[in-house]
């Protein structure tokens, strides 16, 4: 492969993680989603931005079975496609609400392929500290992506509400980059491998399930707990009447530069931390929420913001990276994807955590933020157990 056509496969890998994305632009929209529907149940509004969530999470467990049965390039672009069909396809059925969410249903099918593909991919044609390098690179570009998607479908909110769906024709580009630069990975037939050892690791252990469950365990409570700062923070202003919607929207700005720029230097972070890299999110998330809850300030607004962006910057590309050196590239591909669908159930049930605390009486702010904190914090613990335990286990093999 020449040195031109690796610049683009990488180019090509980075823009097909769609998680970012996924997430900001269609939130942006729901403000007049509601207004086009007045008569219509708030709850209903809000699927809009949460079942593709859903579908991302169901999507997960089918890819871990078919990623190493098919080509990898196949199953990215059919992602992409149905993920481009089912937000340009809104533009055209957006006078009903139950077609918007069967659009927003057969996105979360498309980003459900292609975001576990993206690290299933990296991790086959990446190895070490550059393979580190590229899962921060992405989760950053995704971020550059989501944000200039937003800004575009803002802009095509000033002509009429339902242009936002045509936003999505960017990924009319990013199909034609897959098509032309994303080299075809076929899956490895188990004939082609002559050593037994290898073909023994095509099974995985009794162990391999228990930090493969753990994992997506811990994945989703971190998404859950992490996530209340993010959703509650327009809340929080408008409460202590410490801020305008400017303010609001500079503060998810912060956010999401916080975010890319941490995830552009995950590399170094992930040489300086190593195997307690993925301690840093439950850690940031925590002083997140301890800061939200002392004095209200724009100080402290904006501080949430930014430690829960260093969060977002080190989960993602922390957990394909050590998801992938756990399970090596044989079986890479089917642990990513089901610790992705963690992330994915964790975003889509971070929206009822409010509601949930309700039915037990506590459903201010700040008992949603000392939730956030319980389950970091038993996130954080789990995981140095977890990580002493595994060299404990290690240590023993070794002597």
């Amino acid at each position: 492969m020449t040195g031109a056509k690796k610049f683009m496969t990488r180019i090509v890998v980075m823009f097909i993680f769609l998680v970012s994305v996924e997430n900001s632009l269609i939130n942006s929209a729901l403000g007049e989603i509601a207004k086009a529907f007045p008569n219509t149940n708030p709850s209903l509004i809000s699927l809009c931005a949460t079942l593709a969530s859903l579908f991302m999470f169901l999507m997960s467990f089918y890819v871990a079975r078919v990623a190493d049965k098919r080509n990898k390039k196949n199953l990215v672009l059919i992602g992409l496609i149905l993920y481009l069909v089912g937000g340009v396809g809104n533009f055209f059925f957006a006078g009903n609400i139950w077609h918007i969410l069967i659009g927003r249903a057969i996105q979360g099918v498309g980003a459900g392929i292609s975001a576990p593909m993206c690290g299933a991919i990296i991790a086959e044609l990446y190895e070490g500290g550059e393979r580190a390098h590229m899962y921060g690179l992405t989760n950053g570009v995704d971020s550059i992506i989501g944000t200039f998607a937003t800004m575009l479908g803002g802009a095509l909110m000033l002509i009429s509400w339902n242009y936002i769906f045509l936003t999505y024709l960017i990924f009319v580009i990013v199909i034609v980059l897959v098509i032309l630069f994303l080299p075809s990975i076929p899956p490895k037939s188990i004939e082609s491998i002559q050593s037994p050892t290898e073909k023994k690791k095509l099974t995985l252990t009794r162990g391999q399930w228990i930090q493969l469950i753990f994992m997506t365990a811990f994945m989703f409570l971190v998404t859950i707990g992490s996530f209340q700062i993010l959703l509650n923070l327009a809340i929080y202003t408008t409460q202590y009447n410490v801020g305008s919607p400017l303010l609001i929207a500079t503060t998810f700005s912060t956010f999401t530069m916080v975010t890319m720029g941490v995830s552009l230097i995950f590399g170094f972070i992930f040489k300086l931390f190593k195997r307690f890299t993925l301690l840093l999110p439950p850690v940031f998330a925590i002083v997140a929420f301890l800061v939200l809850l002392s004095t209200p300030s724009v100080v402290s607004i904006f501080a949430a913001a930014a430690l829960c962006g260093i969060c977002n910057g080190i989960i993602q590309p922390g957990i394909q990276n050590h998801m992938s050196s756990l399970f090596g590239e044989q079986n890479a591909s089917r642990a990513i994807s089901i610790t992705m669908g963690g992330l994915f159930l964790g975003m889509f049930c971070g929206s009822f955590v409010t509601s949930f605390l309700g039915l037990f009486g506590g459903g201010s702010l700040q008992s949603v933020f000392i939730f956030g904190i319980i389950i970091c914090a038993i996130c954080a613990v789990l995981y140095v157990i977890s990580v002493l335990t595994n060299k404990s286990r290690k240590d023993a093999q070794t002597a």
